[in-house]
């Protein structure tokens, strides 16, 4: 009936049209086995009289105070039902004003339910009941109303913290909860402009997960927006560092010594440098009777020892010698399915997959990854003998990364990296940190202009404002190269954007007029301007030829009409 839903509680569902008296429901999670049957029965029965269905969406629908908000009621048919059908809604706060499109509604038919006049509304959430009536026919459906007073505010980054290093390939993102926000918007990219996005998403949870691993060792960018019905807010940016992975193996092809508790002992040696955030150890042994034998590794920088076995199988399955299958072939990792004591299949090799170890690998969390790791092996029963084959040491450790600007945000992944900005600040979204923006607002105002004529370069909003009253804006007079602090004067030599023309004075005649307009046969250039009259075309004499004759041709005319009289 209903897949792939979220798990809030409640959901619409379509009855299936089979008749019968002993159905139930069963609700599944999608991504385990666990799932839960309903404890009664109930009856699904034929509809044999024709009626109508209301169904609205959006539900929730949002509004921000001031604006509008739209439902479609769509008024459906069942049986052939067509006789017509009235529409009334309740619940709506004051002083919000309701209307249909359409009113009544010939089933199946649509009407848009509007929602107005909501200035001064209060900020909550309101339930909706929209009725359809046809006769003794009565259908409900209840929606729910959001209501918004401004644009949500920034949230702040939690996790990963800014600039972290050595983050896990499948990392939680998380932000803290805006008041008043509906829905946050995630990036994450590998470039601080978001150019490269590698994941996105959407949604009312306060934290994000990629879908797919992200890259070892790669520096990501993060950002996340909250919005509601009346916009969105400016974005809070994060940065982190993925963890990275060195893998070093030995194949000793090493006898274990039968029975004498002597180990059999390997040493690997990593040259990569950095701090561990996990160590996994794979682990190949043949040898019978796995449950004789325990193994241990050991950190050389530190000498901490972790357990990986104490014979597997002891007591549980034989409480004197443990597991009786043979070899092992597995990954002994914090992250393991199944202990690694209580593997023992009967097929070899007895222990195999991902399984935890005795001991606590994460005790290797922090310390440095670069020393000598060894490894040991011991037989602790005699007669069944054994080879340790070989054996790795794989571990995700934290890049030594440098910070030249000692912000605590490392250069890869810093958007400012020659001037300290740990908070990773930036206003406009264009990947250049604050320190380093030389147009923070994105207003393509500079700062220093905004600055030294008193403006906020914080502030986008006032590019579109006009201080001295001259008809420009603030971005006009920075594109014009003018005074936004001082309004057109007419007579300045200084031709404003309002201005025809402004030679530095008032006087009329010169072809710049007192009002700084262009007069009639002049035209002006430059500024300040440079007014010259238009000059008048030279006539040719086959031109006056024809002027004359048609002169002549007109008195003659006139003398004519004279003579006549």
């Amino acid at each position: 009936m209903l897949s792939s839903t979220p798990n809030d509680g409640s959901e619409d569902i379509v009855i299936p049209n089979v008749m019968t008296s002993q159905a139930r429901i069963q609700v599944a999670c999608s991504d385990n086995v666990f799932f839960d049957v309903g404890d009664t029965d109930f009856t699904v029965t034929a509809l044999s009289t024709p009626t109508f269905t209301i169904e609205v969406t959006p539900d929730p629908q949002a509004l921000c105070v001031g604006g509008t908000a739209d439902y479609q009621v769509d008024v459906g048919s069942l049986l052939g039902f067509s006789d017509l059908v009235g529409l009334s809604v309740s619940g709506v706060p004051s002083p919000v004003t309701a209307g249909f499109s359409a009113d009544p509604v010939t089933p199946p038919g649509i009407s848009m339910l509007t929602l107005s006049n909501s200035v001064g509304l209060a900020v909550g959430s309101h339930n909706l009941q929209i009725t359809g009536q046809s006769g003794a026919t009565v259908v409900n459906e209840s929606v729910g109303l959001d209501i918004s007073s401004g644009v949500a505010s920034v949230p702040t980054i939690l996790a990963p913290t800014i600039g972290a290093i050595g983050i896990p390939l499948s990392p939680t993102l998380s932000w803290s909860a805006v008041a008043g926000a509906t829905s946050y918007s995630v990036e994450i990219a590998t470039d601080s402009a978001f150019t490269g996005v590698v994941d996105s998403g959407s949604g009312g949870a306060t934290n994000f997960t990629p879908a797919s691993p992200l890259d070892l060792a790669t520096g990501y960018f993060w950002r996340v927006v909250a919005s509601n019905s009346c916009g969105a807010a400016f974005q809070a940016t994060g940065s982190f560092v993925t963890e990275s992975l060195v893998s070093t193996c030995s194949s000793p092809s090493l006898a274990i010594p039968d029975g004498t508790g002597t180990p059999a002992t390997d040493s690997i040696v990593v040259g990569v440098g950095g701090t561990i955030t996990d160590v996994d150890v794979p682990l190949d042994v043949i040898h019978t009777y796995i449950g004789d034998l325990s193994a241990s590794v050991e950190h050389g920088g530190t000498t901490a020892t972790v357990a990986l076995l104490d014979r597997p199988g002891l007591p549980a399955i034989d409480p004197d010698y443990g597991c009786g299958e043979n070899d092992i072939d597995a990954v002994l990792n914090d992250e393991g399915g199944s202990a690694a004591e209580s593997a023992c299949a009967t097929t070899p090799p007895a222990m195999s997959g991902n399984l935890t170890p005795t001991g606590s690998l994460d005790d290797f969390d922090g310390m440095a990854s670069n020393t000598t790791w060894t490894l040991d092996i011991v037989d602790n029963v005699n007669v069944d003998q054994g080879t340790l084959n070989s054996w790795c040491v794989d571990i995700k450790y934290a890049l030594q990364l440098t910070d030249g600007d000692l912000d605590g945000v490392s250069d890869i992944i810093d958007n400012c990296p020659g001037d300290a900005n740990g908070d990773q600040a930036d206003q406009d979204g264009d990947g250049r940190g604050i320190p380093c923006d030389s147009d923070i607002d994105g207003d393509l105002m500079p700062n220093d202009w905004e600055t030294g004529f008193g403006l906020n370069p914080q502030d986008p909003t006032d590019a579109d404002d006009d201080p001295d009253e001259d008809g420009l804006t603030n971005l006009q007079e920075f594109l014009g190269g003018t005074d936004p602090t001082i309004g057109a004067i007419c007579g300045d030599g200084v031709v404003a954007v309002i201005e025809a023309c402004d030679d530095g004075g008032t006087t009329p005649g010169d072809g710049c007029d007192a009002a700084c307009q262009v007069e009639s046969g002049w035209t002006c250039s430059g500024n300040p301007s440079i007014c010259e009259r238009v000059a008048v075309p030279a006539l040719s004499l086959w031109t006056m030829g024809l002027l004359v004759a048609a002169l002549m041709s007109s008195v003659c005319w006139a003398y004519r009409r004279w003579d006549v009289k």
